[in-house]
């Protein structure tokens, strides 16, 4: 995926911030509650666990748009 290098950056911040939380709890609703609650929203919480998931998009959608609502 393309993006422009300051969302590029944005995501790989978020991405390493969110890497720790996902390997301490390996549970998605949480990580998507993570991503929020750190402002990550959007495609770029879909790319960030895309990558963390280490996963297709469509799974990665699955997990996003799965997650309970406020």
């Amino acid at each position: 995926m393309g993006f422009d290098a300051e969302r590029a950056a944005r995501i790989a911040v978020m991405q390493e911030t969110a890497r720790p939380f996902w390997e301490a709890t390996g549970d998605t609703d949480a990580l998507q509650q993570f991503l929020k609650d750190h402002g990550c929203d959007g495609v770029e919480a879909v790319v960030v666990t895309m990558r963390l998931l280490n996963t297709d998009l469509a799974e990665a959608q699955r997990a996003f748009f799965r997650r309970p609502m406020p």
